[in-house]
């Protein structure tokens, strides 16, 4: 549980153990290339809430810099959960692939009105990666030269992206207010 949502949330990944004890299946998860992937992409967004029922069951959702979103999947009660979130929930259209990224294994393909459904364990978590990302076609108005000209990306429902700070190769700018424009402090 612990090890996802730092993921999803973009927090430093730390170890506090002697390496040298680590066996096969602990350094293969502290390994995890596309658990990796998700924390340290180069939009650094962290997670927003998708849906809750109370504190109980949460679904994470994080926009991801190639246009896909990860997704994940917290049950923190004592009983088994049955969670499930849509394509449209996600901002998401056309097919897509559902990835889950612990195992490394695609488990899903859906289309924009369909959904995915899982059941998560007492404490446990699912973490997911939907893809590819939409086609870029969703700006509104102009991306030009100047402030005036641009406006703004309409991503999921609950991701705004102010076009002022993407940079003409696409990915978010650096300026010291980037990431609290964006919400991500």
């Amino acid at each position: 549980l612990v090890g996802s949502e730092m993921c999803i949330e973009t927090a430093p990944l730390l170890i506090g153990c002697d390496l040298a004890q680590l066996d096969d299946f602990t350094i293969s998860l502290l390994t995890n290339d596309e658990v990796i992937d998700i924390n340290q992409d180069p939009l650094g967004y962290q997670a927003a809430p998708l849906w809750r029922d109370g504190n109980r069951q949460v679904i994470y959702m994080k926009p991801l810099e190639d246009g896909s979103v990860a997704v994940g999947l917290f049950n923190r009660d004592e009983k088994p959960a049955e969670m499930k979130f849509t394509m449209r929930q996600l901002g998401m259209r056309d097919k897509k692939i559902v990835r889950d990224v612990w195992r490394q294994q695609d488990i899903a393909t859906l289309d924009t009105g369909e959904s995915y459904t899982t059941q998560v364990a007492p404490h446990g978590v699912v973490l997911l990666k939907v893809y590819p990302g939409n086609p870029t076609d969703r700006c509104i108005g102009k991306v030009g030269d100047s402030e005036k000209d641009t406006e703004r990306y309409e991503g999921p429902e609950n991701v705004r992206i102010d076009l002022r700070h993407v940079q003409r190769f696409g990915r978010l700018g650096t300026s010291p207010d980037a990431r609290t424009a964006h919400g991500a402090d």
